[in-house]
C-alpha cells in the first residue's frame, strides 16, 4: 500500500509542484524581505557581526525543514482524499487489513516523501552556503540533526493525516492545504520570529507541535552560529534572543530541553495516529 500511494503521488505532477510551493514561498520571503529584517533584528540586539549572515541562514533553513514536512505530507494525503472521493478508501476500511496498517501506510508514505524533499532542500542549501564560504553544520552533529528531522516529520505527518481525515473532496482539500500550509508558516514562527508576534498568538502557537519541532531543529542548526556571534554578550541577552527567535520554547516558566520536545513530538505522533485509527473505525461501521 505504501508503494501504491507513492506511485499515485508521483503520477500527479501538479500535486508535487503544489507541495513545493510553500517551500518556495519561504525562500522567496527570505530573499525579498525576511533576510534583511532578521539581520537587522540581530544587529540591533547584539551588534553587527559577520557571523550574523550564517545564523540567519540556519534559522531560515530550520523553518524550511518544518514547512516541507507539513506541505509535502499534505501532497501525499491528497491521494487519501481522492481515495475517499472515489470510495476506494471505503474498500480499504472494510478489508481484512487492520485499521492501524491502513493509517500507517499513508503516514509512512508521507514520511518517506517528506524526508526525501527535506534532504534535497538541506543539501542544496548546504552547497550554496559552502560556495559562499560558510559551513552549515559539522559532520559530527549531522546524525543528531537527522534524528530530529525524522521525529519532526513523523509528528507532522500524523497531525496532517488526522486533519485530512475530515476532508472528503478534492476541492475542499485544495483549500485546506493552502490554509494549513500558511498557518504552519506563522504558527511555527517560520515567517516571523515568535517574539515578534502578539502574546496571545505566542500562547496559541504552543498548542501547535511544529512550534516545538522548529525549535528543536534550530537548536541543532542555529545554536552554534549563535554562540559565535554572542561570545561577548551576557547569558541573559542570549537567552532572551533564543526565546525571541524561537530557538528555545518556554512553557509555564520552564525552558524546554530537546528531550522534553522529543517526548512532546513522539507523544503527538502516537496521539494523532491513534485518533486517526479510531476515526477510521467509526467511519467504516
Amino acid at each position: 500500500m505504501i508503494s501504491r500511494h507513492l506511485k499515485i503521488y508521483f503520477r500527479d505532477k501538479g500535486t508535487i509542484i503544489s507541495s513545493l510551493i510553500a517551500i518556495l514561498v519561504t525562500i522567496a520571503l527570505y530573499v525579498l524581505f525576511l533576510g534583511n529584517y532578521l539581520e537587522s533584528t540581530i544587529n540591533n540586539t547584539i551588534g553587527a557581526n559577520t557571523g550574523n549572515f550564517l545564523f540567519v541562514n540556519t534559522w531560515v533553513l530550520s523553518g524550511i525543514i518544518i514547512v516541507s514536512s507539513v506541505t509535502v505530507s499534505l501532497g501525499i494525503f491528497g491521494v487519501k482524499v481522492k481515495d475517499d472521493e472515489t470510495e476506494i478508501f471505503k474498500s480499504f476500511a472494510v478489508s481484512p487489513v487492520s485499521k492501524l496498517s491502513i493509517v500507517l501506510s499513508y503516514i509512512i508514505a508521507a514520511w518517506i516523501m517528506s524526508f526525501i524533499i527535506t534532504l534535497i532542500a538541506f543539501i542544496l542549501w548546504t552547497i550554496v552556503m559552502k560556495i559562499l564560504g560558510y559551513t552549515i553544520i559539522s559532520f559530527s552533529s549531522l546524525p543528531l540533526l537527522l534524528l530530529y528531522v525524522i521525529i519532526n516529520i513523523l509528528s507532522s505527518t500524523s497531525l496532517t493525516f488526522f486533519i485530512v481525515n475530515f476532508v472528503k473532496s478534492v476541492t475542499a482539500f485544495s483549500s485546506i492545504s493552502t490554509i494549513v500550509g500558511t498557518l504552519t508558516g506563522f504558527l511555527a514562527g517560520i515567517y516571523l520570529p515568535i517574539g515578534a508576534l502578539p502574546k496571545y498568538v505566542q500562547f496559541l502557537m504552543k498548542f501547535f507541535p511544529p512550534t516545538y519541532g522548529v525549535a528543536q531543529i534550530r537548536s541543532a542548526l542555529a545554536d552554534s552560529p549563535l554562540k559565535n556571534i554572542t561570545q561577548k554578550d551576557s547569558i541573559s541577552t542570549i537567552n532572551q534572543l533564543k526565546l525571541y527567535m524561537g530557538i528555545k520554547v518556554e512553557v509555564f516558566g520552564h525552558l524546554l530541553t530537546n528531550i522534553d520536545i522529543t517526548i512532546i513530538l513522539l507523544g503527538t505522533t502516537i496521539l494523532f495516529t491513534l485518533l486517526s485509527v479510531i476515526q477510521l473505525k467509526e467511519t467504516s461501521k
